[in-house]
């Protein structure tokens, strides 16, 4: 049953939980401040805490493996953050080349949303260490 649960939170991850506290905040900052620059600062801001998210869920699951699992686990996130600099110049680079200030804001939600999505994907690999070893 409790493998049932799992997947379903797998599979699922924005029914099985209600909004993250990142976000909450997020969207507090976007209400305080609407404009560009505050909506690149909220995003910012943002990833500094998914990053903080990202390294906590990253040692939780590290803690939870076997020796193999580590290494896997290492190998694969050192190719992430290769992948991610590169995709983080990539976007910088494409928007920096389209007009209007909107694609600032555009630009730091998708530097954003790259670190985000690797906190998030950790976060359940971590759980389900976590539900495995229960």
């Amino acid at each position: 049953m409790k493998y049932l649960a799992l997947i379903l939170l797998l599979i699922c991850p924005a029914l099985a939980q209600d909004k993250h506290p990142i976000d909450v905040q997020f969207d507090k900052d976007i209400d305080k401040n609407s404009s560009t620059h505050g909506m690149v600062a909220a995003y910012e801001k943002a990833l500094k805490s998914w990053d903080k998210e990202l390294n906590k869920h990253y040692q939780k699951l590290m803690a939870g493996l076997d020796t193999a699992g580590k290494a896997n686990l290492k190998d694969s996130q050192r190719a992430w953050i290769v992948y991610r600099d590169k995709e983080i110049h990539n976007i910088v680079e494409y928007y920096a080349k389209v007009e209007g200030t909107m694609f600032r804001a555009i630009s730091a939600a998708a530097r954003t949303n790259l670190t985000k999505n690797r906190a998030l994907s950790l976060s359940y690999m971590a759980d389900f260490v976590e539900i495995r070893e229960k």
